[in-house]
């Protein structure tokens, strides 16, 4: 994959640590996070996620850096690959964009997206191989505390709304916090914190309608439904019935799983206990392969080791084979099974470093030689 582009980039609000959260509840909605820095230095990003644990009767006053979360910078520098993965693991609405420490922007989960399809990134997949299911819903008369322990529980920033039956409405967690968040005086009856939480009943805060996709539909498809309508979620339907809910999250994430791709590693000679450790070896040697074909530009098409005990030492052999035609060859022995399979990675590793090395020895000679 290319690299992450700068004309994706918008203007970022930064606020400094001590910054009071009421001063900037206003842009968290507007924007869907806003950047902290403390001391000058960046220090992370606050969304409406972390507003919906906090205390209401504090809320107001308190110092809006206690609520950040710390997510990497991201960066022109980086591959849209690990773009994505921030983006997948942060589960956030947008990132903070900058260089050496220096926030200069930030990147909208919507943007992300935009580009994506764009660079036609998207796996062809159909809605219904990556949608959540079953889909997660709670009772229209059910009250934020049930739905904020519901979200938690299941790690999800939305619910669907259920009134006698069917799906009625969505909530999210920006609707719970733009609730819990307001004024007590705006809001008499939440001045107590349990009893505002227990008193607000899901269907009277949640959106009374959803955006919809068909599960046939392709993952492009729903990418684009979702810039249409200006939502990071769908409900996904069969026959006019919800069977799921894709968000964005799960278009990073088919992304991330179509991108990376496993090394075969076939082991012979296993018995016994060594048997019982196919798995071990294999994942030793399939990351060791992949760690050396990202520095020596190499594809690795497959690895392949064998095992042997003599006299209660473990003697292993690996050969890893790259395109066109280079391979490495080494070899390990330990009375313990982990230990020979360490070394035996290393060795590898070891040897394709120095082949690393003498290819940019001949290659600076060259250079030299033809001025």
């Amino acid at each position: 994959m290319q690299n992450l582009p700068r004309d994706i980039v918008e203007e970022a609000q930064i606020y400094d640590y001590e910054e009071a959260v009421s001063k900037v509840l206003s842009k968290i909605k507007e924007e869907g996070a806003v950047v902290i820095t403390r001391n000058g230095e960046y220090f992370g990003i606050v969304d409406d996620r972390a507003l919906t644990q906090a205390s209401i009767a504090k809320l107001q006053n308190t110092a809006v850096g206690k609520y950040a979360i710390r997510v990497p910078l991201l960066s022109d520098a980086i591959a849209l690959e690990e773009a994505v993965k921030i983006f997948y693991d942060s589960n956030a609405r947008a990132i903070p964009f900058g260089e050496e420490g220096k926030v200069l922007g930030k990147v909208k989960a919507s943007k992300m997206l935009g580009f994506l399809l764009d660079a036609k990134a998207f796996p062809k997949m159909k809605v219904e191989e990556v949608m959540a299911s079953p889909v997660i819903g709670i009772d229209a008369k059910a009250n934020v505390a049930e739905a904020i322990a519901t979200m938690q529980k299941n790690k999800i920033d939305r619910l669907l709304i259920i009134s006698k039956g069917k799906p009625s409405g969505i909530i999210t967690n920006t609707d719970i916090m733009f609730t819990v968040a307001k004024p007590p005086e705006r809001l008499p009856h939440m001045k107590k914190a349990a009893y505002g939480l227990e008193g607000i009943i899901v269907e009277s805060i949640g959106t009374p309608y959803f955006h919809t996709i068909d599960y046939s539909k392709s993952l492009e498809e729903a990418a684009r439904e979702m810039l249409q309508q200006g939502v990071l979620a769908l409900a996904v339907t069969k026959e006019n019935k919800v069977v799921g809910l894709l968000t964005a999250r799960e278009l990073f994430k088919a992304i991330l799983l179509s991108s990376k791709k496993e090394v075969p590693v076939y082991v012979s000679g296993l018995e016994g206990y060594a048997k019982e450790n196919e798995e071990d070896i294999k994942r030793a040697l399939a990351k060791t392969a992949e760690k050396i074909a990202k520095f020596t530009k190499l594809t690795a098409e497959g690895v392949y080791a064998n095992v042997k005990i003599t006299k209660s030492v473990y003697e292993l052999s690996a050969s890893i084979r790259f395109a066109k035609g280079k391979e490495l060859h080494a070899k390990a022995s330990d009375p313990s099974f982990d230990k020979a399979v360490k070394e035996l990675a290393d060795k590898l590793y070891e040897m394709a470093k120095k082949e690393k090395e003498l290819m940019l020895t001949k290659k600076q000679k060259v250079e030299r030689f033809y001025g």
